[in-house]
């Protein structure tokens, strides 16, 4: 319906509709685009602004023309390289089995990701030294602090009673976690900032799938169980989108070859906090091999 549109991401609110869809979403480093105040109250640095296009191209001018920087919009159009010759790329896959996938998301993901072996690039598998059990429980505890803002809806008899029961049980949740609860989550956090910055010394790129399932049914609500594997929250289905969420990192949906449009699936590939420009210029040069 539009040729390009901006939005906020948290926990894969761009990446995963992209993938859904077959366009590029595009989640901007932590602080890249000015957010409103109210997108993160408590300061915790979970969301970040970005974009959604049809491809790289429209995604970089939108960002070009919002992020807070005045001299990156002046800067020389032709940017950092794009060459994907000797790229070291981490792919994380489904995180040793950790993150469950509907049947089909993981091998359709590899095979749009070994296209990227005939220009140069070296991919490997790369298992994350790191506690996914801690990542997830990191994540919880910060975002249910952060839900907290919305407390004062939450106890007004009138607006809780038009709340969805998830957004009430996030609250709730919130309300139940205290000072050590948050202590134990920031700690987490940063010893996943730590593991962040070592694997950016052995990988240039790390790669996942974009989400852990195909799209589905609105209506029907999301997904229970992957698999059979049994979600513990309405919203497990996502853990996928943490890793960069967790440590502000610029990430980038980009769509891959599907048969169908009940199979459509995207690769997320994630540079350091702060290479914006490098990520978008190593997306443009990937789109195309991704979709053959």
């Amino acid at each position: 319906m539009l040729p390009l549109a901006d939005g906020s991401d948290m926990m894969g609110s761009l990446r995963t509709p992209a993938a859904f869809q077959g366009i590029v979403g595009f989640r901007a480093s932590a602080g890249a685009i000015p957010a409103a105040t109210d997108a993160d109250p408590q300061g915790l640095g979970l969301t970040s602004i970005g974009a959604m296009a049809r491809n790289v191209s429209d995604v970089s001018a939108l960002f070009t023309t919002l992020r807070d920087d005045p001299a990156a919009r002046r800067q020389s159009p032709h940017g950092p390289s794009g060459d994907l010759k000797e790229l070291r790329i981490g792919w994380l896959g489904d995180a040793d089995g950790h993150w469950p996938m509907a049947k089909g998301v993981l091998a359709q993901c590899q095979r749009a990701l070994e296209n990227l072996q005939g220009p140069g690039a070296q991919i490997d598998l790369c298992s994350l030294p790191f506690s996914m059990a801690d990542l997830w429980l990191c994540w919880l505890t910060l975002r249910q602090r952060a839900m907290l803002s919305d407390r004062a809806l939450y106890e007004d008899p009138r607006s809780r009673a038009r709340m969805s029961d998830n957004w009430r049980w996030e609250i709730e949740q919130g309300m139940q976690r205290g000072e050590s609860d948050l202590l134990m989550a920031k700690t987490l956090r940063r010893d996943w900032l730590a593991t962040i910055e070592r694997l950016f010394t052995q990988y240039d790129v790390l790669a996942a799938p974009a989400a852990q399932v195909f799209p589905f049914d609105a209506e029907a609500g999301p997904p229970t169980a992957i698999e059979g594997v049994s979600l513990e929250t309405y919203h497990e289905w996502l853990a996928i989108s943490l890793p960069a969420s967790l440590a502000g990192l610029p990430v980038i949906s980009l769509p891959v070859a599907a048969g169908s449009a009940t199979n459509l699936a995207g690769i997320q590939l994630m540079m350091p906090r702060g290479r914006d420009d490098h990520l978008l210029a190593i997306a443009t040069a990937a789109e195309q091999a991704l979709l053959a």
